[in-house]
C-alpha cells in the first residue's frame, strides 16, 4: 500500500509540513518519512494554466524515485526530465513536432536528444502515469518540462539532485 497515491500524498504533505518545524525536528521527520519507502512525488497539472503544481523536487543522487503525473487540464501533457540547462533546447526541438511523429516507444512530442533522461507518455485529460527513474549520480539542478509544442517556457520545474536531501532542504528553506 506504500505506493498508493493517497499514502504518497499524505507522506508528501507531512514532509512539506515538517519544514515548519525547527530544523533539527524537520530533518528527523523528513528522514523518517523517506525511510517508509521509495520517494514518490505527485505532480498535477493546473487546469487552463499550462503549469505543474509542484515546480521543485529534491531527490537523492543515484537513488530510485517515482513521479506520478496527474493531468487535471483539458489538454494532454507530458513530463520530460532533461539535463541541467537544456529545457529550452529540448523544448525548441519539440516546437515543430506533430502528434504523428512518435519516438521508438510510441510517444509524441519527444525529439531525439541525448539531453532527455526520462519521459512519460502524453497523458490525456483526467489520466495519470507513473514515471519510475533512478536519479543521476551527479549532483545538480536538472529540469523537467512538458514538451507539447509551446508548453516548455511555462510548464517546467527543477529536479534537484543532491547527496544529502535534508542538508539541501535546510540550506534552501527560504527559497
Amino acid at each position: 500500500d506504500r505506493t498508493r497515491q493517497d499514502f504518497i500524498e499524505t507522506v508528501q504533505a507531512g514532509s512539506e509540513l515538517a519544514s515548519l518545524l525547527p530544523p533539527a525536528d524537520a530533518t528527523r521527520i523528513r528522514k523518517e518519512l523517506r525511510g517508509l519507502g521509495v520517494s514518490v512525488f505527485v505532480i498535477k497539472t493546473i487546469r487552463e494554466q499550462m503549469r505543474y503544481d509542484n515546480v521543485r523536487l529534491v531527490v537523492e543522487a543515484g537513488k530510485p524515485f517515482e513521479i506520478i503525473l496527474e493531468n487535471m487540464d483539458a489538454m494532454g501533457h507530458n513530463l520530460v526530465i532533461v539535463k541541467p540547462g537544456t529545457k529550452e533546447k529540448v523544448g525548441t526541438l519539440s516546437a515543430t513536432m506533430t502528434p504523428d511523429k512518435l519516438d521508438k516507444e510510441g510517444r509524441p512530442f519527444l525529439p531525439k536528444s541525448d539531453d532527455i533522461l526520462a519521459a512519460t507518455k502524453l497523458v490525456e485529460p483526467g489520466q495519470k502515469e507513473t514515471l519510475k527513474f533512478t536519479a543521476p549520480t551527479a549532483e545538480g539542478e536538472y529540469e523537467y518540462v512538458c514538451t507539447v509544442p509551446g508548453h516548455f517556457a511555462i510548464m517546467n520545474g527543477k529536479l534537484i539532485v543532491t547527496k544529502d536531501v535534508d542538508a539541501w532542504l535546510a540550506a534552501n528553506a527560504a527559497k
